[in-house]
């Protein structure tokens, strides 16, 4: 627990795209209730952090980088629970420029020398709390997280737990929860070796209550296209495949269905 934020700082900070995981940021009881400092780190990293990184400072106890991108960023972190730490580094930010703590919303500002030089402060790492973020002076908002859809892929086959599809038998495949107002898309790709016209692989779709919302059956022509299903309240929906009319040489066949929907924000 002592550096889960440190920990934070660093990676919402680096290149990539970081997980924060539910029980640090989560307020709910059993839960580290990180969020207000995590909100701030995520705002840097939607609203600052890109482009490449220089290494700015590295000893025993503080590491100090600049991302290149957009008006810059400059980090630091100090993992010294006893000591704050004062550094004076290099930067590609202009001469004579003011820059704001974007951590901090009470602390001084710094501003770089003729030769872009700028001299930072990095208070002692209490609670993981030995960070700071400098960048050219910003209004920073709350933070307002955007619904992002997922994709999640479920193969079935003889040798997986998922089986492949059987004709005249129901296969459940997963179970996804998704927001209300959101939509499903799924897509089945199965191995169609020696298909018929006939022959076809139907996913079905129920809603919360058990109820069909929605089905498309799959045949050769159909691979990969899409089956489209309004979901209207926020739950579990359940999905399942059958086999209609398959062949004697590939009777049972894998396949890859994916699964494109929207979770809620909140249970």
């Amino acid at each position: 627990m002592r550096n889960k934020l440190l920990a934070y700082a660093y990676i919402l900070t680096s290149e990539g795209y970081p997980c924060v995981f539910y029980r640090d940021y989560s307020t709910d009881p059993s839960c580290f209730a990180l969020k207000p400092e995590i909100d701030r780190l995520i705002w840097v990293h939607e609203n600052v952090a890109t482009g490449g990184t220089v290494q700015r400072w590295k000893d025993n106890g503080v590491f100090s980088y600049e991302r290149l991108g957009g008006s810059h960023l400059l980090v630091g972190l100090n993992n010294d629970e006893g000591t704050t730490r004062t550094i004076t580094v290099q930067t590609d930010f202009p001469p004579n420029h003011e820059l704001q703590n974007l951590i901090d919303d009470t602390a001084p500002r710094v501003r770089t020398d003729g030769r872009s030089m700028v001299k930072i402060t990095i208070p002692k790492n209490t609670g993981g709390r030995g960070y700071v973020c400098y960048c050219v002076p910003a209004t920073i908002t709350a933070f307002t997280p955007h619904p992002i859809a997922t994709t999640q892929q479920y193969e079935g086959a003889p040798d997986l737990d998922i089986k492949p599809a059987v004709a005249g038998e129901i296969i459940p495949v997963c179970r996804v929860f998704a927001g209300g107002n959101t939509q499903l898309d799924v897509r089945l790709a199965a191995d169609i070796a020696h298909w018929t016209g006939a022959t076809s692989i139907k996913v079905a779709v129920k809603g919360p209550d058990g109820a069909s919302v929605g089905s498309k059956s799959f045949d050769r022509a159909a691979q990969g296209s899409t089956l489209s299903v309004p979901v209207q309240a926020k739950g579990f929906l359940s999905l399942s495949v059958e086999a209609v009319n398959t062949p004697p040489q590939n009777s049972n066949p894998s396949y890859v269905l994916s699964a494109n929907y929207t979770a809620p924000q909140t249970f």
